[in-house]
């Protein structure tokens, strides 16, 4: 990485300068301790150098008032995480301490979107690990994994699985479900929706993205509610969008107000701020 490559030129430069001074030192005797009138080591010098051309070296630099103990501490951190390592894991918890109300709405399985509200708009290290949560959790139910028809480990009557006697005899036969389709999540402000197709997943499914979005409120990012299903008021469906700003909601409330259509309780999100 960047910071690999400085430290490597640090420890080059670094190598050059005590060569080239080796000659003037005395041959004999302990060398001094460094003095704070020196000022900056050569080293943290020359990553200041690189920070103005290096992004990933300035991000180094960031918050450490270019200190050298807390400049290697960090570096010392990047180095512990393993290459390609999700960063949630090696992150101290963030989110909020009170958990998101949780509503149903109209819901269609096969067309049905989620609606977040997070207490604060977030940041894009936010989205990207919510996108990454709600990618996970398609993935699983991509390959089958919401199959409530097979929960055999779960409802084994031993609290010990060693030596379960797993049933292999149906499993070339057993029920399929599979989740069609899953868009990533849109922002905006501090709303954030995706539109899921579950296809023949188990309503296993929804009880799995709820504690991931627990989960993710608790150690990202505070969410203070989770809707599945309906209509978000004042963010139009996408194939709404050319009907105007209130979309197919604002359509839905003009004909209830006329008693062209029955009116749906349940179906029309409100916003707030």
């Amino acid at each position: 990485s960047a910071c690999l490559l400085s430290r490597n030129r640090v420890a080059v430069r670094s190598g050059s300068s005590s060569s080239s001074s080796s000659s003037t030192r005395p041959m004999m005797g302990p060398e001094p301790p460094p003095s704070k009138a020196r000022g900056k080591p050569d080293w943290v010098r020359i990553l200041e150098e690189d920070a103005a051309v290096d992004e990933e070296v300035a991000e180094l630099l960031k918050g450490t008032g270019s200190d050298p103990d807390k400049i290697r501490a960090k570096m010392q951190a990047k180095l512990a995480q393993p290459p390609g390592a999700p960063e949630l894991l090696f992150q101290a918890p963030t989110g909020s301490d009170t958990p998101p109300r949780i509503t149903f709405r109209e819901v269609d399985v096969f067309d049905m979107w989620v609606w977040l509200e997070l207490l604060v708009p977030p940041a894009e290290r936010e989205k990207e690990l919510l996108t990454s949560t709600v990618r996970s959790w398609f993935v699983v139910g991509k390959l089958g994994g919401y199959n409530s028809s097979n929960l055999q480990v779960y409802y084994n009557n031993s609290d010990d699985n060693s030596f379960l006697d797993y049933d292999n005899t149906e499993l070339g036969g057993a029920y399929r479900s599979y989740m069609h389709e899953c868009s990533d999540p849109e922002f905006k402000g501090s709303w954030a929706r995706f539109h899921v197709d579950m296809g023949t997943a188990d309503e296993l499914a929804l009880d799995v993205l709820l504690n991931m979005l627990l989960g993710f409120s608790a150690e990202v990012a505070g969410i203070s509610r989770i809707t599945l299903g309906g209509e978000h008021e004042r963010w139009a469906l996408p194939d709404d969008e050319d009907d105007g700003e209130e979309g197919q909601a604002g359509q839905r409330r003009r004909k209830e107000q006329q008693g062209d259509v029955p009116k749906v309780g349940c179906g029309v999100l409100s916003q707030q701020g």
